[in-house]
């Protein structure tokens, strides 16, 4: 086994994610890992994990995703398979981030072949900030009154926060959560507490390095997690949120807001108004009804594997639409 440390120069790091002294790479965020392009003699792969709980690993080889293995609580090996000869892969975590604090891991990797070069960077880079559908969560399954949603039910290889970049050829550094909000989480978190961090939840001393990780578009979706709190609460939070995006980012980053609640638009559109900031977009998505960022969702308010589709295409025809991809209008 190469662990991770040693074939850094030939790969790239996806997310929120950081080496440790033994040569690990941490993988706590949704679609967090690695990428790197190989010569691979032998069709059979490992990868070696360390992780506190169970979740499953994305393979994506030349731009599709191949399988998911799964990766039980422990330090294990998983095998995954490739073809023969030269290609582009990322290992992508399918699996939301531990409230628990607990740790996950990318140990290392071993197959017969050798690394290519480093991959190069895109172009456009973005950051998704989220909740559960930016996570997969229920992405799936089929929601069932009164029933939760099942470990096999979640797949952030499904959700808009993977088919954005992968439509805009972007790189993306995801944070999100099921249940987050700029409030409270089941937790007791929220989103502005857990931001400044490369894993707030398990690690509130370990500051994420925003200089290291330029963007040049940041979205937020976060609202359904918010409603139950009152609209000067909101406003409050809103704006307080969108100031600690402005310190990182500054004042002329485009930021987009995209949701489902006419009520949070509502609040984030006053945000808008009272600090003027003309960088602050606004993508709403509604319940079945026409226009490009029209949705229809499952009665549990997540999105199954067709509606992210359609959610992904509303958001990058909204980007492409306002300019903010440095790509051209179709």
């Amino acid at each position: 086994m190469r662990t991770i440390a040693e074939i850094e120069p030939y790969t790239r790091f996806i997310g929120r994610t950081a080496l440790l002294k033994g040569g690990a790479l941490t993988l706590d965020w949704s679609l967090s890992g690695i990428s790197f392009v190989a010569d691979f003699s032998d069709a059979k792969c490992t990868l070696y994990v360390r992780s506190g709980y169970k979740q499953r690993i994305a393979v994506e080889i030349d731009g599709e995703i191949t399988e998911r293995p799964l990766v039980n609580e422990g330090a294990e090996s998983i095998e995954f398979s490739v073809p023969l000869g030269i290609h582009a892969v990322r290992l992508l975590k399918d699996t939301e981030v531990s409230v628990k604090g607990l740790c996950s891991e990318l140990l290392g990797i071993e197959f017969r072949g050798h690394f290519l070069e480093k991959p190069e960077e895109q172009k456009l880079r973005m950051e998704i900030i989220g909740d559960s559908i930016a996570s997969g969560l229920g992405v799936l399954g089929v929601y069932q009154q009164g029933k939760d949603w099942s470990f096999e039910d979640h797949s952030a290889v499904h959700s808009f926060a993977y088919l954005v970049p992968k439509a805009l050829q972007a790189e993306a550094i995801v944070i999100s959560k099921g249940g987050v909000g700029t409030i409270k989480d089941s937790a007791g978190k929220n989103m502005p507490e857990l931001y400044p961090y490369l894993a707030g939840y398990r690690d509130t001393e370990t500051l994420f390095d925003f200089s290291e990780n330029k963007t040049d578009l940041v979205l937020f979706e976060l609202s359904g997690n918010d409603l139950r709190y009152s609209d000067e609460e909101l406003k409050e939070s809103y704006l307080a949120f969108l100031h600690k995006l402005r310190s990182v980012h500054g004042p002329e980053k485009p930021i987009v807001w995209v949701g489902k609640s006419p009520r949070i638009e509502a609040i984030v559109r006053l945000v808008k108004e009272q600090e003027q900031d003309s960088h602050l977009f606004l993508c709403q998505f509604s319940y079945g009804g026409s226009g490009s960022a029209a949705l229809v969702t499952q009665t549990s308010g997540h999105p199954n594997v067709k509606e992210q589709a359609e959610l992904a295409d509303a958001i990058v025809t909204f980007l492409m639409g306002h300019h903010l991809t440095g790509k051209a209008e179709n």
